[in-house]
């Protein structure tokens, strides 16, 4: 059972009780005993709700790779939104929460972990006598110093927590970037609440103080932690989908996997999607990337991980941890693992081995894989993608080789089943449709598409073959090709128009209703039920926008 500490406890905190949303959050944990809160996202819209209880809150850290057997220190606890997952990767947590309202919070909200440790009170008042691994500060660096402007002020406060951390141990460090590319677009500044807060050098003084890169890193170097990582989650690491670093960067169109939101677009000026491509082009990504997870000591060896993407929103059957790592003997090789982020999602990982295998057999191209403890194992293909080299196709206004890659892509979905009589249709609705839905394949992989494969040497080589529908239409994930390829790289449009491909595809009379599954299959992966308000803050509203810059423009 989770055991709670008061003995270093000092009154700190002592209004979380009086807030509505805190004692809301409360009540939503011990009715939730399972410490399953789908059902409480689904009905409350609230952004502190979804903040403190989605799972998707773990992505900053639960495809990192933590040594066997470690004993963890967590600062700045909360509601425990990533404690549990800790509880479950590591061997003990100890975790400290500056309120005896949240800490409470946390012993209920894991009660029934016997690996777990909570103290009430601050950090610098306590004496624990023992040593961690980790100590892990996600979001509470920046808390830690009332607002404080002053580097000496953060360089003492992380200087004193080093008699924690074991000889080889390390910090995590989460921090919001004072010149993250949300906030030149017009989102307030999460302390002082107001656009350009941060960015402005705080002229309204806030609760909490947001770094920029540099001034960061020399904290941390001046603190005597002079190895590190530094790690770039996006769209930031609240809600983190995909882990960069220096040495692994976005390539440039991060519109196909990645979902930006906004709780509050009220006064938004553009969307920070529309400006990746420019920043990555001029190499200051690192500048304006929204957060830093900063792994870093005094020595010692780094992670081997240089990149992962997460896919935490898609429930413990699902949820996969995609990571490219540096191989251990340092001679530049790199490697590519493929994990389920629960125990649950363990089938999905042998389904995905399985899909790739079977597709090899039926002499689809794949990039070699291999099971190793239950992950999948692959070789780092430094090779362009098909969705990345069709866009350079469109660029170049190659019209011949983009009809030639797009056949190509046919006829590898063919090639991917064998084909079985038309009565054995499984699409939804094909009993009482009429339209000829062309070859019915017996096992129909969906994500047959530009995104997860690579073009080399004239052939596309596939990877990342999880879904899988039995008796489907070719024409699904080939409509699927189609419709991602023109949505994220709509000038295609004036190359070869879409009507031409769905015609030369068969997809003109078919291409409402694969829409329709289209709209079923997304809905069903990513648990539209579930995270319906998130995907609410993903909408970009450019009128709203562009009413925003008319405003600022009729001030001036």
């Amino acid at each position: 059972m989770a055991r709670l500490h008061l003995e270093y406890y000092k009154g700190s905190g002592c209004n979380q009780n009086k807030i509505d949303v805190n004692r809301d959050i409360m009540e939503y944990i011990k009715k939730n005993s399972d410490e399953d809160y789908a059902s409480v996202l689904t009905e409350d819209s609230r952004w502190q709700v979804f903040y403190h209880l989605s799972q998707m809150r773990t992505s900053v850290l639960n495809w990192y790779e933590f040594k066997k057997k470690s004993d963890i220190l967590e600062i700045g606890g909360e509601f425990g939104a990533l404690t549990g997952m800790l509880c479950d990767r590591c061997q003990n947590v100890t975790t400290v929460e500056y309120g005896l309202f949240k800490a409470q919070a946390i012993q209920e909200r894991y009660k029934k972990r016997d690996n777990l440790d909570i103290y009430a009170g601050n950090i610098t008042d306590m004496e624990i006598s023992r040593q961690f691994d980790y100590i892990i500060m996600i979001g509470s660096l920046e808390r830690q110093c009332g607002g404080s402007k002053n580097s000496e002020d953060y360089v003492k406060y992380l200087s004193g927590l080093k008699s924690y951390l074991k000889p080889d141990g390390k910090f995590l460090i989460a921090a919001e970037n004072k010149y993250g590319l949300r906030y030149f677009c017009g989102e307030p500044e999460n302390y002082t609440k107001m656009p350009f807060g941060g960015i402005g050098q705080y002229c309204t003084p806030g609760k909490g103080y947001t770094f920029g890169r540099h001034e960061l890193e020399m904290i941390l170097e001046n603190a005597g932690l002079i190895q590190q990582r530094f790690y770039y989650p996006l769209p930031d690491y609240k809600l983190a989908q995909m882990v960069y670093s220096d040495e692994y960067l976005p390539q440039k169109d991060l519109g196909e996997r990645l979902l930006f939101y906004h709780p509050d677009p009220s006064t938004l000026l553009l969307p920070e999607q529309w400006l990746y491509s420019d920043i990555l082009d001029n190499k200051v990504f690192h500048f304006f990337a929204n957060s830093f997870l900063v792994e870093c000591s005094e020595s010692g060896d780094k992670g081997t991980a240089v990149f992962a993407a997460v896919t935490t929103d898609r429930g413990k059957e699902h949820g996969l941890a995609t990571s490219i790592h540096q191989a251990p003997d340092k001679k530049g090789r790199r490697f590519v693992k493929k994990r389920a982020l629960y125990d649950d999602g363990q089938k999905s990982v042998r389904s995905a081995y399985d899909n790739i295998m079977n597709l090899k057999q039926h002499g689809v191209p794949i990039v070699p894989h291999t099971m190793e403890n239950d992950a999948i194992v692959m070789p780092f293909v430094d090779e362009i993608t098909c969705s990345d080299y069709l866009r350079k196709l469109v660029s170049e206004k190659n019209k011949e080789q983009f009809e030639v890659i797009f056949e190509l892509i046919y006829q590898n979905i063919i090639r991917s089943s064998e084909i079985v009589s038309s009565e054995k249709n499984a699409f939804p609705g094909s009993e009482e449709c009429q339209i000829e839905y062309g070859p019915i394949l017996k096992q129909c992989y969906v994500d047959m598409v530009p995104f997860n494969c690579f073009y080399v040497d004239k052939q596309l080589i596939y990877f990342d073959q999880e879904f899988i529908k039995e008796n489907y239409p070719a024409a699904y994930p080939m409509f699927r090709a189609l419709m991602y390829t023109y949505i994220f790289t709509p000038e295609a449009e004036q190359l070869v128009p879409l009507s031409v491909m769905k015609e030369r595809y068969g997809l003109e009379m078919l291409w409402e209703v694969l829409s329709e599954e289209e709209q079923h299959f997304v809905a069903d992966n990513r648990r539209h039920n579930v995270y319906r308000n998130f995907y609410q803050w993903t909408w970009v509203d450019l009128e709203r926008m562009e009413k925003n810059r008319r405003q600022i423009g009729k001030c001036l």
